[in-house]
Parts: structure tokens; sequence; C-alpha cells
């Protein structure tokens, strides 16, 4: 399995219910629709004080290789790149996305 991790923060001037509204009903199935059906999309909202370097902890997780390289692949599409920077602009502080692949080890 592959396990991918992204730290979003949300556009300045937006609250958290804003960006969880959009995040929820508008990025997620659009991703969706984009890269197929993943293992996992869980997105995990971060709670506190306003002020914090993140809202949302996004965890992705493809079964194959082969799954994350289609998607990938199709993330890559010049027109879907095109598509998917429109639709962060709507929502994400630029520069703030970070994403990295992680090991995930798990008690039992």
């Amino acid at each position: 399995m592959i396990k991918l991790m992204f730290l979003m923060k949300r556009r300045a001037g937006m609250t958290p219910a804003e960006f969880r509204e959009y995040y929820e009903n508008r990025h997620a199935p659009f991703m969706l629709s984009l890269s197929g059906r993943p293992v996992v999309y869980r997105r995990n909202y971060v709670t506190g004080p306003d002020e914090r370097d993140y809202d949302v902890v996004t965890e992705i997780v493809y079964a194959t290789q082969a799954d994350f390289a289609a998607a990938q692949a199709a993330m890559a599409d010049p027109e879907n790149a095109r598509r998917m920077a429109e639709d962060q602009a709507r929502f994400l502080e630029p520069g703030s996305v970070r994403a990295f692949t992680v090991d995930c080890v798990e008690d039992a």
C-alpha cells in the first residue's frame, strides 16, 4: 500500500466552516473524479485556535503501486492540472500545501 499525507491551510478570509464545506462538497468529489477511488481518502480537520499552520491533514491510500501511478498520471494531464490549480485557488492558501508519502505502523 502507498499512503500519502497532505497538510493544507485554508485561504485567507475563509472561515473553518467555509473551508470544510468547500473541501467536502466540491474539492473531494472533484479529486475523486480525476484520480479514481483510493482505498482511503480521509480528511482530518484540525480543531482548536483559529491561528494554526494547517486546517486539514488528508490521508490518501492506494492499494497498489499501479493504482498510485494511474492516479498520478491522471493528475499530471495538463487539462486536469489546470483544473486542479483553479480549484485549489478557491479554497487553499497559495504555497501552503505540503505532501509526502509515509510508512505507516499501526498497533494490532
